[in-house]
């Protein structure tokens, strides 16, 4: 017995050590593609409809995308950021987020609206745009939609400061608004100055940043990161620039809208040329300009045209059924037609450096489908967002 041990014991150790090594025989998994998502999140209070009432349903479209990156926008509040955060994490591990802030300044800004103005909208908002305090299952008005249609003759007669004011704090509500414009410092960005953006994936992010580019009202940056997928690395890039708000007044520095649209396309072409030179890059987000595409309407498509003009392709729009992702058909904007198939694309997923990829690519409209929600004890049928979303597959090793 005692020389039987000893040699039970030595094969015992063989047969350890052996098995590691048989598994090394086993074949490398193959390579995956890598799928890009941008998603509009449309979580603006008081500017989009049901934002409060639509968060749950936002957390778990999000949760449920297929993808390995999703550049995420209008999502204003710390609140809701936190709350996405934490309800994809399961999904998307890794995030980066940038914490913008108001103008150092705007604390000591004079008091925005006299009692003469501010009044006079107050009275109107308080009467046209507000629940009926009575009957708690009475709906408001969106504020901004409401406010702008039914106050426009008092809103007309205030002065630039006090709509500027109003604008920059729209997602206090009208209470907090008219208190907020009646004593100094109003603020200049809406939203405390946050951007709404976040870059949410499933790979290690690395080289993260952001860059503040000019604007009014709402604060616009532009997120960057790396990742690298199955070898191949990318730069990641994560935008909102400005909209052309056609029913509210430009008092910005540049001329109009569409001028400060322009000179941010200027300077997000210049900061990833910059940044990359000839590695991979990829522009995810609402920019809020487009080109005509089949039934899609052009949206400032000169700017659009920087893009083009800078070297980005643009697999969605290049796609034969290129659908739209600002619609008529979508149940938050105002006067939808809900039979309607036009609208234009503002939302992009654009590529430098990846000319034969994105030729390759596959396209999909994303998170268009309808959710129920519950709007002053009422259930109600609703898209998740007033945007449609919208993704990019790449083959592996691009």
């Amino acid at each position: 017995m005692s020389h039987r041990i000893p040699l039970i014991t030595a094969l015992t150790f063989a047969l350890a050590f052996a098995l590691p090594a048989c598994g090394t025989d086993e074949p490398e998994p193959d390579p995956q593609p890598v799928k890009f998502i941008s998603f509009n999140a449309g979580l603006a209070t008081n500017f989009v409809i049901y934002a409060p009432e639509r968060r749950d349903a936002v957390i778990a479209a999000i949760k449920d995308l297929d993808a390995e990156v999703v550049c995420l926008q209008e999502v204003w509040s710390d609140e809701d950021t936190d709350a996405i955060l934490k309800g994809v994490k399961g999904t998307f591990p890794h995030a980066f987020t940038a914490k913008t802030e108001d103008d150092p300044g705007s604390a000591g800004l004079p008091v925005a609206c006299t009692p003469g103005e501010s009044v006079p909208m107050k009275e109107c908002v308080d009467k046209n745009c507000s629940a009926d305090p009575n009957d708690p299952c009475s709906e408001a008005p969106n504020l901004a939609a409401c406010g702008l249609s039914k106050c426009n003759a008092q809103i007309t007669q205030a002065s630039t400061a006090c709509f500027d004011c109003i604008k920059a704090n729209i997602g206090l509500g009208a209470a907090g608004i008219f208190a907020t414009c009646a004593k100094e410092g109003g603020g200049k960005y809406a939203f405390k100055g946050r951007n709404g953006l976040a870059i949410l994936s499933k790979v290690k992010l690395s080289g993260t940043g952001h860059t503040v580019l000019k604007s009014s009202v709402n604060r616009r940056a532009l997120l960057e990161a790396q990742a690298t997928f199955d070898g191949s690395k990318a730069h990641l890039f994560c935008t909102h620039l400005t909209a052309g708000l056609s029913s509210i007044e430009y008092s910005g520095e540049f001329g109009s809208w569409e001028k400060e649209q322009a000179q941010q396309i200027d300077a997000v072409i210049a900061h990833i040329d910059k940044k990359v030179g000839t590695e991979p890059a990829v522009l995810m987000g609402d920019m809020n300009c487009g080109p005509k595409v089949g039934a899609n309407e052009p949206e400032m498509a000169a700017n659009y045209k920087k893009f083009v003009d800078a070297g980005f392709k643009n697999p969605y729009v290049d796609a034969a059924d290129s659908k739209c992702t600002w619609c008529d058909n979508n149940t938050l904007h105002d006067g939808a037609d809900t039979k309607s198939s036009k609208g234009s694309i503002i939302d992009h997923i654009l590529m430098k450096n990846l000319d034969a990829a994105a030729a390759k690519a596959r396209v999909a409209r994303e998170v268009d489908g309808l959710v129920e929600i519950e709007v002053a004890c009422k259930k109600k049928q609703v898209h998740v967002s007033d945007h449609y979303g919208l993704s990019v597959e790449l083959d592996p090793g691009f």
